[in-house]
């Protein structure tokens, strides 16, 4: 007796009874109610959106009052400065995009569909010439799909963004690396230079994400090699993926559309910023405000599968105020969808979701799963328990003769930041300097 496939045999679908059928009827008038409701709201937030847009305009045109090299003459970098100051917006800016970002002139948001507005929203930045790139304008739009009715869920089916046009050398997210050196007999030829891919707000921010976009199908081949386009057909966990990264880039866009653009002078000058992002990471009394946070992780399910309860955004919020460092002893747990999705977390192209921070987390399980501790494969049997607290920290992934100084590099870097003495910014600048430096050393 062979065995049957699962969609062989389908399951079959209990049809409902009539007082669940009647029952159903009544949700359907409803949401034809709601659909006029909101039909109404759009037509009034048009109303007023139409009285501030004047507002927006008057702003633009006292930033543009002046002259010098930059975006907003009257307040230079007074976009890069308001952008900075978003946690969520900040973390995706490199050292290497400010000095683009100068020449920002503007941001607006556009609807797609003046008559519904929740079908998505295009943001539009504006340039002043510059070095950089041809482009006057970058654009970013987000599509969204049909809300569902009974939770409120609407998925975003498309991001596209505006290729951006770099003057010859001028990319700023790529880096020019030197090439492999080969063996070559006689006279000496100039040293060869490949340029790489390298994190950057304009990589990051402006990426097109929908089924087989270019930007996509690049970070399979960066993490898997080309193996990995072969099959034409997107599978279930790149479905999954894609979901997963749109739904991160609608929660920036939003932020930029709801708050950055129309408070932009509160965030440029920090009345908008979160209190706990703006203050120093350096007080020990925090730790027991921290713990607010919990060390549980039963809202893993919920967040990542299921509706937001309100206890899960207030997590959320929370989270956002709070920047990891490895001077917290804190953990951080994260989850993601899938082996891709942690490929692209452990490679550096995308983020894992931020789940928790905690100083203690118990794990329990209600069926047996395979896990990896310390590389080593073990399975995890059914309503067993792990504890995860903390202990110390280490760089992981390097070379075990140089693990000793990065780390203690890092805790010298960390203590900088935290005392205020190093900018948070130039933390990665200065890890990649202190890992070149060891590399060279080694070679010699």
């Amino acid at each position: 007796m062979g065995l049957v496939k699962k969609d062989e045999a389908p399951l079959a679908v209990e049809e409902d009874s009539p007082i669940v059928k009647q029952l159903k009827e009544l949700d359907d008038k409803w949401v034809a109610i709601d659909k006029e409701f909101d039909a109404a709201v759009t037509k009034l937030q048009a109303e007023y959106l139409k009285k501030q847009q004047p507002i927006l305009a008057e702003r633009s045109k006292m930033l543009l009052e002046g002259e010098g090299p930059s975006g907003t003459p009257a307040v230079p970098g007074f976009w890069l400065k308001a952008l900075s100051s978003h946690p969520e917006i900040a973390e995706q800016i490199e050292s290497w995009d400010k000095p683009v970002l100068e020449y920002l002139m503007d941001i607006e948001r556009v609807f797609v569909d003046d008559a519904d507005y929740q079908k998505g929203f295009k943001l539009i930045f504006k340039f002043a010439e510059n070095p950089y790139f041809s482009d006057t304008t970058i654009e970013k739009e987000h599509i969204l799909g049909e809300a569902n009715p009974f939770n409120g869920e609407r998925s975003a089916t498309s991001v596209k963004s505006t290729k951006v046009q770099w003057n010859k050398g001028k990319d700023v997210t790529v880096e020019v690396v030197a090439a492999k050196k080969k063996k070559a007999k006689g006279k000496a030829k100039k040293a060869a230079t490949t340029e790489e891919p390298r994190p950057s707000f304009f990589r990051d921010f402006f990426r097109s994400l929908y089924p087989g976009a270019p930007d996509f199908l690049d970070m399979k081949r960066q993490m898997f090699g080309d193996m990995s386009l072969e099959d034409d057909e997107e599978n279930e966990e790149d479905k999954t993926m894609l979901g997963y990264l749109m739904e991160e880039d609608l929660e920036k866009g939003n932020a930029l559309a709801d708050y950055i653009i129309p408070f932009a002078t509160r965030w440029y000058t920090g009345e908008a910023v979160p209190e706990a992002f703006a203050r120093d990471d350096d007080d020990d009394d925090d730790d027991d405000e921290d713990d607010d946070i919990g060390p549980r992780v039963a809202a893993y399910k919920t967040t990542m599968e299921g509706p937001k309860t309100q206890s899960d955004v207030e997590m959320e919020r929370k989270l956002a105020q709070i920047k990891p460092s490895m001077q917290d002893k804190k953990l951080e747990v994260v989850g993601v969808h899938g082996s891709m999705h942690l490929g692209a977390a452990q490679v550096g192209l995308y983020s894992a979701k931020r789940l928790k921070q905690a100083s203690s987390v118990r794990i329990t399980n209600k069926v047996p799963i395979p896990v990896q501790v310390d590389g080593e494969p073990e399975m995890f049997d059914k309503n067993g328990e792990i504890n995860v607290t903390f202990g110390s920290q280490a760089l992981m992934l390097a070379h075990s003769s140089q693990s000793a100084s990065h780390a203690a590099a890092a805790e010298v870097i960390e203590w900088g930041i935290s005392k205020g003495l190093i900018a948070a910014d130039k933390r990665n600048d200065l890890m990649r300097h202190i890992a070149s430096k060891a590399g060279s050393s080694k070679a010699a």
